[in-house]
């Protein structure tokens, strides 16, 4: 006349092991969703805020990206007369567009000119 109930410990481990196999997947998928998300609402700040230094920004990446290497120099650099012409312009989003015209003037085999940007975006 044995009933077969299971003791209390099992149930436990049995949600413990539900528990980390949840924290197991859902971690990872969590944390991407947050680093989008963040991803996300910086760039729309970005477009609201800055629109032509956005859209200069971003077409300069895309140059860069397709090898078209004068084509993002100038697109670079209407970027950053944009943004100085800002007061309150995030200096970081500036040092990102120096560091990416010192890129196409690596690419362009121009190190003098890129070494004069990138130490101005360190600055």
């Amino acid at each position: 006349m044995n009933d077969h109930n299971p003791a209390p410990s099992t149930h436990l481990r049995r949600w413990l092991r539900r528990f980390v196999v949840l924290l197991f997947i859902g971690y990872p998928l969590g944390n991407f969703l947050v680093d989008f998300l963040v991803l996300e609402w910086h760039g729309h700040q970005l477009r609201s805020r800055w629109p032509v230094f956005y859209e200069q920004f971003e077409l300069g990446k895309t140059r860069l990206y397709d090898q078209n290497y004068t084509a993002a120099l100038t697109a670079l650099d209407r970027a950053i007369a944009t943004a100085h012409n800002k007061a309150d312009f995030d200096t970081n989003l500036l040092a990102q567009a120096y560091a990416l015209k010192g890129e196409a003037h690596v690419q362009l085999w121009q190190y003098i000119d890129a070494k004069n940007v990138v130490s101005t975006a360190l600055n």
